[in-house]
């Protein structure tokens, strides 16, 4: 090993990198989102590809010991921080559901700042409920959605969100401020089903990689913690609404699967994809997605069916479809 002291290094520099991982990951703390927001599966790259090049086949017992070590690490961190190899399998494997009842379907789409052709997208999916975000004007979401979901349909919109559906809309009063990042319904069906909804776009991080300067860290930060007070305020409406009511919650979150601010959701709600996920589930951006920011969140009162992120012409984000089950 003394005359290849970089093999050592580059060791050493995986277990370090999956120790460190492991912890951000796990702890999901504001001050670590500089490194969070990042796609789990490519720190797993990285410390693989700095393992694979630190073995040789004339390695110390010692050093074969603690290149396995490493590479459990980094098993343990597979299997419990990236998504993308369970969904995909599960897209193999899927067996249809027996689940009796109406079948729902929901559809997620960030517009990409307010383009009509990427809002008339959703169309080829035949959608019970349309969560949008950065919506066109309002003239032309409310012809979208009768184009879209019938003479009938009725539509929804905050300042910058909107939610259509097969029935009655009931708009529920927001403040001001959450205006700004959410519209939240009561749904109506003609068949008797009932449920709240809420379409969120939560504020954008900031597109940053120089993780060496400390300002990165700071401004990353303060983003997610603007996140999480907006995220906090829905979950404060949703504790005001009965524990009977279905509930679904979705849009464009801007955060990365599994991150922390997410769990002020729960446990009234989970992950839609966490639960039926299928395929490649990332949505951003639309021709190379690396993160699962775009998502729907459901009550208990639903069995998810499936749920898929389908490539789209225009916006720069992937769209979620959504299939539930309103359980009886």
């Amino acid at each position: 090993m003394k005359k290849h002291p970089w093999r050592m290094a580059g060791l050493i520099l995986s277990l370090l990198l999956c120790l460190m991982m492991l912890y951000c990951l796990s702890s999901r703390a504001n001050a670590v989102a500089a490194v969070t927001i990042f796609p789990s599966w490519l720190w797993l790259f990285a410390g693989l590809l700095f393992l694979a090049f630190s073995f040789h086949r004339h390695a110390t017992r010692g050093f074969r010991y603690l290149a396995l070590i490493t590479g459990v690490l980094w098993l343990i961190y597979l299997v419990t921080f990236v998504e993308e190899p369970r969904s995909m399998i599960r897209a193999v494997l899927r067996h249809p559901s027996q689940t009796t009842g109406q079948m729902l379907r929901v559809v997620t789409l960030n517009c990409a700042g307010g383009s009509s052709a990427a809002a008339a997208e959703v169309a080829r999916f035949h959608p019970d409920i349309i969560l949008w975000q950065e919506i066109p004007s309002p003239p032309e979401i409310r012809r979208l959605t009768k184009k879209i979901l019938g003479p009938r349909a009725e539509v929804v919109m905050g300042l910058d969100t909107a939610i259509a559906a097969r029935g009655r809309v009931e708009a529920q009063m927001l403040p001001r401020e959450m205006q700004r990042f959410c519209a939240q319904a009561r749904v109506h069906f003609s068949d008797g089903r009932e449920m709240a909804v809420a379409s969120l776009h939560l504020m954008t991080p900031p597109l940053r990689v120089d993780l060496w300067s400390p300002d990165c860290w700071k401004s990353q930060s303060q983003q997610r913690q603007i996140q999480r007070e907006q995220l906090q305020s829905i979950g404060t409406r949703l504790a005001k609404i009965s524990t009977t009511m279905p509930v679904i919650v979705g849009g464009d979150f801007n955060m990365p699967q599994g991150d922390a601010v997410l769990r002020l959701l729960q446990p009234r709600l989970q992950d839609s994809f966490r639960l039926g996920g299928l395929g490649w589930g990332d949505t951003i951006t639309n021709e190379f997605p690396l993160l699962r920011i775009d998502q729907i969140w459901v009550s208990s009162a639903f069995t998810v069916r499936g749920v898929r992120a389908y490539h789209t012409r225009y916006s720069d984000h992937r769209m979620v479809v959504c299939d539930l089950i309103l359980r009886q």
